[in-house]
Parts: structure tokens; C-alpha cells; sequence
């Protein structure tokens, strides 16, 4: 754990030279509902009743990767989009999979997974729609009143 927040706070200076920004407030938007489907995850695994150290560790590593994955989409990072569509599309090759054996063993443990896809897909949509400009663009200086 100690690791991953190391990595975590090193992140941003490791692939700032080979990936451009463009923060919009859909990417704000993206991140916040990253961090939402981390939550969603954690709910899910509590509803599964029985745990052991393998699924434990399995859960705290989704989550680390869902939040490195909402941080890159705060930040802004263009390829990060591409990255995020390729594990959503291998994500829904066993969804349906997933999804019968959810309900089998849980009904609202099936709705929060549902839930879970549904966010992810409305996070792809703000993705893709994130503008190329920066949220706090340079002023002009023809712009700036001059009774300040």
C-alpha cells in the first residue's frame, strides 16, 4: 500500500513529458464518477458476505487502478480516454457473465453491478466529450478592465 501512494504522488512527474492536458469540467465530471464506481466496487464486494485474502487483495488492487484511472481523468490526460475505452470494452466481454452470477447470489448486489456499467459508460461519454481547451484560459490584456 505504502507503494502504490508513492506511486500515486509520483504519477504526475512520470508521464507528464508524454501526455498532453486538456482539463474541462467533463473530465472533472469523469473523475468524480470514477470515484463513485470505486465506491461502487467496494459496496458490491461487501455484499458478497464471504471474503478471503485473495478476493481482499483483488478489491483494494480494482480500486487503486479505478483510482489512478480517476486521477489521470482529473488531470486531464488525452490518451487516458483511449486507455479507459479499451478496459471498459474488456470489461463488458464478461459482463454478462458477471452480471447472471451477481444476481444469482445477491438481487441489489446485480443492480449496484448494473449500476457500476452504466457509470462507466456515462463516464466514457464525458470523456470522449471533453473540449481542448484548459478550464482557466490566459487573459488578453486588452481584456482586463482598467479600473481595477
Amino acid at each position: 500500500m505504502f507503494l502504490f501512494l508513492i506511486f500515486m504522488f509520483n504519477l504526475h512527474y512520470l508521464i507528464k513529458p508524454i501526455m498532453t492536458k486538456s482539463i474541462d469540467r467533463n473530465a472533472i465530471k469523469a473523475s468524480n464518477l470514477t470515484l463513485v464506481t470505486a465506491g461502487l466496487t467496494l459496496i458490491q464486494f461487501l455484499l458478497v458476505g464471504h471474503f478471503t485474502l485473495l478476493m481482499i487483495f483483488g478489491i483494494i488492487f480494482s480500486i487503486a487502478i479505478i483510482c489512478v484511472l480517476a486521477y489521470l481523468a482529473r488531470q486531464g490526460y488525452e490518451p487516458f480516454k483511449w486507455v479507459y475505452l479499451v478496459l471498459y470494452i474488456f470489461e463488458l466481454r464478461s459482463a454478462i457473465t458477471v452480471v447472471s452470477l451477481v444476481f444469482k447470489t445477491s438481487l441489489i448486489g446485480g443492480f449496484v453491478l448494473i449500476l457500476h456499467y452504466v457509470l462507466q459508460a456515462i463516464v466514457l461519454i464525458f470523456l470522449f466529450k471533453v473540449k481542448k481547451k484548459t478550464l482557466i484560459e490566459p487573459i488578453e490584456a486588452s481584456e482586463i478592465p482598467e479600473n481595477i
